[in-house]
């Protein structure tokens, strides 16, 4: 009988065991569906992330490339401008300026130089050094001219004595081409000089005198 006992009771505690140990198995699997699917969730999140960081990093590039595009387009014109109005102010000289772009500490930084061609020799020089006074403020003057247009500003610039460098061989070129930009473009400018060669094809002009002023023409 004591080992029918014993028999019955080792048989309850294995069955109980046996319940035990497919409860823990169950939890487990319950633990490791509920893991399965936040893996499959977070899974699915990084692939999504990856893909939005993807679609971010290619549509920065197109915007990099595009920005850069129109810098360009933009550098080209004014260039463009410039040198056309070198060419008709300094008529006898080929005369042309370089905009270079280069990055420099994380910044985009244009430096400017003009090109002179004499004969086969090409002289390169940075508006910064060595460019005469005359060429340098009618290219500052053209810039004006540029961006005054680009940017569809109010067409008015101011020039106190601006042009006192310029030669009186290239004088009546520039005067030229102030005519010709005034009334393509609409230009009015408002020269203040003691220049008397300015003067001449001035639309109005008016002589300052201890304080007061009068009409010339």
């Amino acid at each position: 009988m004591g080992n029918a006992e014993e028999i019955i009771s080792r048989y309850n505690q294995a069955k109980m065991q046996s319940i035990s140990l497919k409860s823990s198995i169950t939890n487990t699997k319950r633990v490791l569906s509920q893991f399965k699917l936040n893996y499959e969730e977070k899974k699915k999140e990084y692939e999504e992330l990856t893909k939005k960081s993807t679609l971010q990093e290619e549509g920065l590039n197109l915007l990099k490339n595009l920005i850069q595009t129109m810098a360009t387009e933009h550098i080209n014109e004014a260039a463009n401008f410039i040198n056309e109005g070198l060419k008709t102010i300094f008529y006898d000289k080929e005369y042309k300026i370089e905009i270079e772009i280069e990055d420099k500490r994380n910044l985009k930084q244009a430096n400017l130089y003009l090109i002179e061609k004499n004969g086969e020799d090409i002289l390169k020089s940075s508006l910064k050094d060595s460019v005469g006074g005359g060429v340098l403020v009618t290219i500052g003057f053209l810039f004006q001219v540029f961006y005054i247009q680009y940017h569809g500003l109010s067409p008015i610039i101011f020039l106190d004595e601006a042009f006192t460098q310029l030669s009186d061989k290239y004088i009546i070129y520039l005067k030229m081409f102030i005519e010709d930009i005034a009334k393509r473009l609409g230009f009015i400018f408002v020269l203040i000089t003691h220049d008397e060669r300015l003067m001449h094809n001035a639309v109005k002009t008016y002589e300052v005198e201890g304080g007061r002023y009068h009409e010339l023409n």
